[in-house]
């Protein structure tokens, strides 16, 4: 049983939430550079940041990855449910080096750019995302 794909798109911006009493919304997008230096050992694959087992690698789109399925009630569930099509988006949690944020008072904007990632704990296959650009299929 095998997935692929990117827990993380570069250059694509996510609404990560939008206040309903001040009408802020929060926006973060992953330039293409930041994952150069970071740390990507002992990344391990979960379902909605939890228990995992396998390691992800970076390529020229994002964080790409390519897992083998351990033979679990969890990873057939998981798996089944990535192949039917019911889940189809990842997500990666990342400890940030450095960032650029701005300000658009009149649009009631809060940009961040993400130039640099220390370190990747996991990728998740989850159902819902903060980035909706990711992407999961199951291979045969």
């Amino acid at each position: 049983m095998q997935i692929e794909g990117y827990a993380a798109v570069f250059g694509q911006d996510a609404m990560l939430y939008k206040s309903r009493s001040t009408g802020w919304q929060y926006v973060e997008r992953v330039d293409q550079h930041a994952f150069a230096d970071a740390d990507l050992s002992d990344v391990v694959l979960n379902f909605n940041h939890h228990e995992g087992t396998v390691l992800a690698r970076t390529d020229a789109t994002g964080l790409h990855v390519d897992a083998d399925i351990i033979d679990t009630t969890l990873g057939n569930d998981v798996y089944k449910l990535v192949k039917r099509g019911d889940i189809g988006k990842m997500s990666f949690a990342f400890e940030v080096e450095e960032d650029q944020e701005t300000r658009d008072v009149k649009n009631k904007t809060y940009n961040r750019v993400i130039t640099k990632i220390r370190k990747v704990y996991d990728v998740s296959v989850v159902d819902f995302p903060a980035y909706e650009n990711t992407l999961v299929v199951a291979r045969s």
